[in-house]
């Protein structure tokens, strides 16, 4: 017997069940498996799970240690030697330690810190012989060569063409979600987050351009009916009152309930959700006691305060598994939702752009009920409603939350103390399950409170899903996707031009949360969104429509760059610091510490020896290049800077008082001068700010304000008082500053 080379892995306990469950999923019909999943699924196990795969891999490697123990007995054995074995074991060592570094060098391009093991897996398929890895680790084989282009496989826009294309074997779960040309980037952006998270999905084009679009990107996608209607224009009010808003409620719900009849678990999902992993294995909840992601927490933390800030099982797959119909929530609170679950979700509005119905018998004939109320409780176009018993209804999601709710009581379902995840709901003849909130957030949850991604949030799963509800500032497209750009979500922008200079904004720092109405009692809780204050955010780093508005810019055609920009570009010497001074009349000092003026700066006179820049347009580490003095024209600081004009990024210790005018209308066109002074006022305008005093302003107040500031922006409607913040728009610069 010879000591032959085992395949590879397949001495350990995770290779054995990957060999085990691929072979289980390729007998339902998949023809192909990722690691990713498997990995998922390998997290679900519990210990007791696990123990049959590690006593194969003992046995298996205890087989195999005979095996090598018996080599003398053969004079055919070709067994390695030791330097062999060690030369074999630097070569892969040195392999991986290059991809991993490659990878590195990409996620720090595309401003992430966080090195995916994806991202290696891709570094190593993108090598220029991958082959090499191909003995230790089947998924660093090289793809196939692809077929003809899969945009043939959907040419006829119809739903099975899809559904064939994202669910091959016929059968499982698929996400579903809608869009128009209206909403073409968003698209883009879930696209490329769902193929990221290896997700099979389905888009359902409301209009042709669309379908043609995603169709040449090979997505599973297909032509809805209202794509075939001739003449129909889905609008993109936020009011949900118009005729063509009633008619997508109304093809989204039926094709929803098209797609579970055929036999589907459908995960529907608005378009404007980034995926950042995939839900596939935690829905399936291949095994009972399976928790979210055992171990992808935002923080290493003991168990004992992990146990102290997320109860036990709040995340556990197993407790939606009985649910035939599972729905994400508005509520504000992750720690209060995943303590109370549906007994918590209850008290608040269901939110359906995340919405999983499943293909059991209660299911479907939820989804087919659900489609019949929303055709039949549609308002009139142009007729808001409120869905009250007897009057029409606006939205899809409004006919959802009536549907599964008594009117009789609050909150309309009766879910017993400590019920869990899932609760019966006889209205709706329908088992309903909270989706966990932490897993599955909402736009405050993520871009606010940061749950996802702040320390406080020990012991928390990765998120799946971020849903970009609860934005300001028009609440549309334009909103949505600066509050994904500014998190590093967004995956939609066009390449950038390098010919001029961006402006980079800074990272923005609340002190206090931004409404969309001032009615609530914000005051009351800290500052916070009533309902979040457990969350203690305060203070945060808060998106830019708290502090500008983002669709002025917009207007204004005003260019910029968010804060996270300048992370890949930190400490690789592309950034060039400008010092500027902090008290009127200090001299323009240059790297080297010397002047680069010996009697101060005059109104529009240029520095004549203002240092250069070094090679590379860098400068000494942790030094400034140059330190500007205060009450400088434009000219002037442009003149000053005009050595750097190579560098990346300049980037500058303050602007407080720096410029004092433009340069005169010799410099500055006069009509140019007018142009700046309208953009200052509406670019730099912050977002009206307003709160409700239940209590006397003056009173509730006292802790944060003085009295005179609280007089200006007090005011009484109706009986009731509210404090609206006040802030003075800024002064146009003058052509020439003031001698």
């Amino acid at each position: 017997m010879s000591c032959s080379v085992p395949p590879s892995g397949r001495l350990t306990p995770f290779y054995i069940f990957s060999d085990a469950k691929t072979a289980e999923l390729r007998e339902l019909g998949r023809q192909r498996v990722s690691t990713n999943e498997i990995i998922e699924y390998w997290r679900n196990l519990s210990e007791a799970d696990r123990k049959p795969y590690e006593e194969k891999a003992a046995q298996a490697c205890s087989a195999y240690l005979e095996e090598c123990n018996q080599r003398e007995e053969s004079k055919n054995s070709h067994l390695y030697s030791r330097e062999s074995v060690f030369a074999i074991t630097k070569a892969v060592e040195f392999f991986l330690e290059r991809c991993v570094w490659e990878s590195a060098r990409v996620t720090a391009r595309s401003g992430r810190k966080t090195l995916q093991f994806q991202d290696v897996v891709t570094s190593m398929r993108q090598h220029h012989r991958p082959e090499a890895m191909q003995f230790f680790v089947e998924e660093f084989q090289p793809k196939p060569e692809p077929p003809e282009p899969n945009a043939r496989a959907c040419a006829r826009g119809e739903l099975s063409d899809a559904l064939a294309l994202a669910v091959p074997a016929g059968r499982g779960l698929v996400m579903l979600t809608f869009g128009n040309s209206g909403v073409r980037q968003m698209l883009i952006n879930f696209v490329a987050h769902a193929r990221a998270a290896d997700i099979p999905f389905v888009v359902g084009a409301v209009d042709r351009a669309v379908f043609t679009l995603l169709a040449r990107q090979s997505v599973a996608v297909y032509e809805t009916p209202l794509s075939k209607q001739a003449g129909y224009a889905l609008d993109g009010s936020n009011a949900h009152a118009s005729g063509s808003w009633m008619s997508f409620a109304q093809m989204r719900s039926g094709e929803v309930a098209r797609v579970v009849a055929l036999g589907f678990d459908v995960l529907h999902t608005d378009v404007d959700v980034a995926w950042l992993r995939s839900p596939m294995p935690y829905l399936a909840c291949a095994h009972e006691d399976a928790d979210a992601d055992a171990g992808a927490t935002t923080t290493t933390t003991s168990s004992a305060a992990a146990t102290s800030r997320w109860p036990r099982g709040a995340f556990s797959c197993a407790s939606l598994k009985a649910a035939d119909v599972a729905v994400s929530t508005d509520n504000m609170s992750p720690r209060e939702e995943a303590a109370n679950g549906v007994g918590y979700t209850a008290g608040g509005t269901f939110n359906t752009g995340l919405l999983l119905i499943r293909a059991t018998a209660a299911g479907k004939r939820f989804a087919r009920a659900w489609h019949a109320s929303v055709v039949e409780r549609a308002c009139p176009a142009g007729r808001p409603g409120d869905c009250n018993p007897g009057r029409c209804c606006t939205s899809d999601q409004q006919v959802f939350n009536r549907m599964v709710r008594d009117e009789k009581f609050y909150p309309g379902l009766k879910v017993p103390h400590g019920g869990g995840r899932t609760v019966y709901s006889p209205k709706a003849n329908v088992t309903l399950g909270a989706l966990p909130l932490a897993l599955f957030l909402h736009g405050h949850g993520y871009f606010v409170q940061s749950a996802a991604l702040a320390p406080r949030a020990a012991a928390l799963p990765a998120p799946f899903a971020v849903h970009a509800t609860y934005s300001l500032d028009h609440h549309d497209e334009l909103a949505k996707a600066q509050r994904f750009r500014e998190a590093g979500l967004w995956r939609s922008d066009p390449p950038e031009p390098a010919d001029a200079r961006t402006l980079v904004l800074p990272r923005w720092a609340c002190y206090c949360d931004r409404l969309w109405s001032g009615s609530d009692d914000i005051f009351h809780f800290g500052c916070m969104y009533p309902g979040a204050q457990d969350g203690q955010y305060v203070p945060f780093v808060c998106p830019m429509d708290h502090v500008l508005s983002p669709f002025e810019w917009n207007e204004k055609r005003f260019p910029y760059k968010d804060h996270l920009f300048l992370k890949p570009l930190e400490g690789t010497g592309e950034i060039v610091e400008i010092a500027v001074a902090e008290i009127a009349g200090e001299i323009a000092v240059g790297a080297d510490g010397g002047g680069a003026t010996k009697g101060g700066a005059t109104e529009g006179g240029a520095q004549d020896d203002a240092p250069a820049a070094t090679e590379g347009g860098g400068q000494p580490s942790g030094r400034a290049a140059l330190r500007l003095p205060l009450g400088q024209s434009a000219v002037a600081v442009r003149r000053a800077l005009a050595p750097y004009a190579s560098a990346r990024v300049l980037r500058l210790e303050h602007t407080r008082a720096l410029l004092c005018g433009l340069g005169g209308a010799e410099t500055f066109e006069a009509d140019g001068a007018r142009r700046l002074a309208q953009l200052i006022p509406a670019l730099l305008k912050p977002p009206s700010w307003c709160a409700k005093c239940y209590q006397p302003c003056l009173s509730e107040l006292k802790g944060w304000l003085d009295a005179d500031t609280i007089r200006r922006g007090w005011r009484k409607e109706g009986g009731e008082e509210f404090w609206c913040a006040h802030f003075e728009p800024p002064e146009p610069l003058p052509a020439l500053c003031p001698v």
